[in-house]
């Protein structure tokens, strides 16, 4: 019972206004304002929440490199041939160990590089600068545009060259990009598993997965063996196969049906003709095993030759690295280092470190201002002038780098003047 502390009456129990006077009952008030508490979730414990799961992918994606990295290599590498637009930005450089004076010099050069390249529009870029001591000496920059080549001198020259294509060969680049555009649709399929395993097999120990990276261990024997392995296993790859036809008759139809008119890689009878053949299956197959078997002797042969130049069995072993993102499979940069010994505590290390990005940019030419190299080369004067000045001021470059003018007084005994002479000399005299 409850007692009214306004008119002393009696009450129900949970009755919160007195019967008799209306006043409020004792304890009603408080029981009216306990409403539920909304319990808080501490952020220390979210981090923690969100810690625990990111340990957990991160295990779980050690585990998975570390058991197969072939296959994550595979994986990045088909992801980066389907980029229509990229950039990729090298680095090299290479270090002496050990007691020739003259050898040491080249721990302060390093050449940067970057290829730049869009699909859609058939732009490519190549570009480059010589540094010492982090300085650059030269840059240049050299492309294909939407209507001519271009070379650009940048430090050394403060005109851009050009070369403008012709009609022709402008109405080819025009096609190969439609083409293109209707290649890039197609979705090839094959048994990534027996590539994996074969490329596991041939190198065994010598390709490991790690957090984000997977490094592979090569020299000329083992990559002989991998181009050998792949091939093998291309020719009894039937998923491949089927792929490439299925994916070979949808694009012909595409453009069949699109009414696109191809004037110069092939016609509208041509596509047909080849239309007939894919559809035959049996036709299919042993053209296939024909241009695998082809490609495969191809492969065999230009390594043999490269064997006989450069003795591939000798070569050093080599490390590649691929950087991927934390948690998926994209490239992000490739490392290769190379270390060259001899029986005299001394050694050469080369290393190459590039970087990949998702974007390509170019250098923009004003034809009007730029020279056109085939009216250049009808007026040897004008070429020479221009060769000097270029030559000039690639002394003076060099001259504004003390180090590197000590080096090559010490190699060769000239300063840069006499260097620019002698260059000059050998050059068009």
């Amino acid at each position: 019972m409850r007692t009214c502390p306004n008119c002393k009456s009696e009450n129900q129990d949970g009755t919160r206004f007195c019967t008799k006077c209306g006043a409020p009952l004792e304890g009603a008030a408080e029981a009216n304002d306990q409403r539920p508490v909304k319990k808080s979730f501490p952020a220390g414990k979210i981090l923690l929440a969100v810690a625990l799961i990111l340990a957990v992918v991160f295990i779980i994606n050690t585990i998975i490199v570390a058991a197969n990295p072939a296959m994550r290599l595979l994986n990045g590498l088909e992801r980066l041939g389907k980029k229509n637009a990229f950039t990729v930005t090298s680095t090299v450089s290479a270090k002496y160990k050990g007691d020739d004076d003259d050898l040491k010099a080249i721990n302060n050069a390093s050449i940067k590089t970057s290829l730049a390249v869009n699909l859609d529009k058939m732009f490519m870029e190549v570009s480059g600068s010589i540094l010492y001591d982090n300085k650059s000496i030269a840059d240049i920059a050299a492309g294909v545009g939407e209507k001519e080549l271009y070379i650009d001198l940048k430090n050394l020259y403060d005109k851009k060259f050009i070369y403008k294509l012709d009609r022709d060969v402008r109405d080819v680049i025009s096609e190969m990009q439609v083409l293109l555009k209707y290649i890039r649709q197609a979705n090839i399929k094959y048994d990534k598993k027996k590539y994996a395993k074969a490329i596991a097999d041939v190198l065994d120990d010598e390709i490991r997965g790690s957090v984000g990276k997977v490094t592979v261990t090569l020299d000329g024997e083992s990559l002989m063996e991998i181009f050998a392995e792949v091939f093998d296993v291309m020719a009894d790859d039937e998923v491949l196969m089927k792929s490439f036809r299925e994916n070979a008759r949808d694009l012909i139809n595409r453009i069949l049906k699109d009414k696109h008119e191809f004037e110069i890689l092939f016609s509208e009878d041509d596509l047909e003709e080849l239309l007939d053949y894919i559809e035959d299956e049996d036709d299919f197959e042993t053209a296939w095993m024909y241009v695998i078997e082809e490609a495969s002797y191809g492969i065999e042969y230009a390594l043999d030759d490269l064997d006989y130049y450069l003795s591939l069995d000798d070569m050093p072993e080599f490390d590649i690295t691929f950087s991927f993102g934390m948690f998926s499979n994209n490239i992000k940069g490739i490392q290769v280092s190379m270390k060259v010994e001899d029986g005299y505590d001394e050694s050469i290390t080369v290393n190459i470190d590039s970087r990949i990005s998702n974007k390509a940019s170019f250098t923009k030419i004003n034809s009007k201002n730029a020279i056109d190299i085939e009216e250049l080369e009808e007026d040897p004067y004008e070429f020479l002038d221009i060769a000097e000045e270029i030559i000039e001021n690639l002394v003076g470059n060099i001259e504004k780098n003390k180090k590197l003018t000590n080096a090559i007084e010490d190699l060769t005994g000239l300063d840069a003047d006499e260097l620019a002479d002698l260059i000059m000399d050998e050059l068009f005299w």
